[in-house]
């Protein structure tokens, strides 16, 4: 009898070690456009009587001084900012460890609002950052950076990534009249293009990827280990921690938008 007691505490503590809840080991956030007054620079607006509807790059933009707040949230609380490449390198187990409370932060797209709101109040703090970039939309107007701004930013310490070529969704069941032959080369297009144009531009190795809308499957995911990437990213507003069995190439983001809260913020950090 005594031994069937064991055996059957043995078997208990051996279930619960398979579903065993693992402690957040960090937060990223990603951000897109920060402006002061937290409205897109491009904003129409419709006609007298005519509702004026929420768009996505409403939904998407902050305010700079809720950007700023965020960040003062960050240095009073005991949290790191930590560059992407260190959260990285310590999932793959090539770096022994990281500073308590870490936190990554990402920025996506190519506005202009993150060379000329994000990346001076991150430099006078001396944070690191990634900047996603899909090429096609640089130089592009006014609310657009340059290559000129890209690589400044870059000769100053910000890590300069892929968002893709095109901003495009990414996976086969988006573009079901493709060929086998047209997705692969769309493929390479989007993951390997991008990498390679934003290399020879400024100068850095490009490791990591944002998909865009979060659009991503098994497929994308080989073809972005093909083409040389290390790191892929992608977002999720709840449960969006990154854990110590995370796989580098499965990175959950948590989006900050215009109307979240500082208790929402608290709430998504490690």
């Amino acid at each position: 009898m005594f031994r069937l007691k064991i055996a059957a505490i043995a078997l208990l503590l051996s279930a619960s070690s398979l579903f065993a809840v693992e402690t957040p080991i960090a937060t990223i956030l990603s951000y897109h456009e920060v402006v002061p007054g937290g409205v897109p620079p491009f904003k129409t607006h419709p006609p007298p009587g005519f509702p004026d509807v929420p768009t996505e790059a409403d939904r998407y933009t902050l305010d700079t001084k809720d950007f700023t707040a965020q960040l003062d949230f960050l240095d009073q609380n005991g949290y790191h900012v930590v560059p992407l490449a260190d959260l990285v390198d310590y999932l793959k187990g090539s770096r022994a460890d990281l500073p308590p409370r870490p936190v990554v932060i990402t920025v996506d797209d190519g506005y202009l609002s993150t060379y000329k709101e994000i990346f001076p109040r991150m430099r006078e703090r001396k944070l690191p950052f990634t900047f996603f970039i899909y090429p096609q939309i640089v130089n592009v107007g006014k609310n657009y950076v340059t290559w000129a701004q890209v690589i400044e930013m870059a000769d100053a310490g910000v890590d300069i990534e892929s968002h893709t070529f095109t901003h495009a969704l990414l996976t086969l069941q988006m573009h079901k009249d493709f060929t086998a032959e047209d997705y692969a080369q769309f493929l390479r297009h989007e993951l390997l293009d991008s990498k390679t144009l934003i290399e020879a531009k400024t100068g850095k190795p490009v490791r990591f990827i944002a998909y865009p809308y979060s659009n991503v499957d098994f497929a994308v995911q080989r073809a972005a280990r093909q083409y040389g990437y290390e790191g892929a990213l992608y977002d999720q507003m709840t449960k969006a921690f990154i854990k110590p069995s995370t796989s580098p190439m499965s990175l959950v983001r948590f989006p900050i938008l215009h109307d979240t809260s500082l208790d929402q913020f608290k709430a998504a950090l490690p």
